[in-house]
């Protein structure tokens, strides 16, 4: 196996190994991502962010994903609410 192969594997091995304390804690959580529009992100960068986003969702979290724009700020503190609101209920 090339070298530089074995390290790459040994490197997501180590974040993976690394995340799971995270993955188990934050399984079945609503997930507040303030999305922010100010800056334009070329196709590339968007589609990392959606792809981070769908891992999250595969993983058992549960995204709500909110435009950081003047009138989005006021529904960012409206999700947290709501988000709270839902946690304190039992709702998973």
């Amino acid at each position: 196996m090339d070298h530089n192969l074995y390290h790459e594997i040994e490197d997501k091995a180590q974040i993976l190994v690394d995340s799971l304390p995270y993955i188990r804690d934050f399984n079945q959580k609503i997930i507040i991502i303030s999305f922010g529009c100010s800056n334009i992100l070329t196709d590339e960068e968007e589609q990392e962010v959606m792809r981070d986003i769908a891992l999250m969702k595969s993983i058992g979290m549960r995204p709500i994903v909110v435009h950081d724009t003047k009138m989005g700020h006021d529904k960012f503190r409206e999700n947290k609410r709501i988000a709270k609101m839902i946690e304190f209920c039992g709702v998973n």
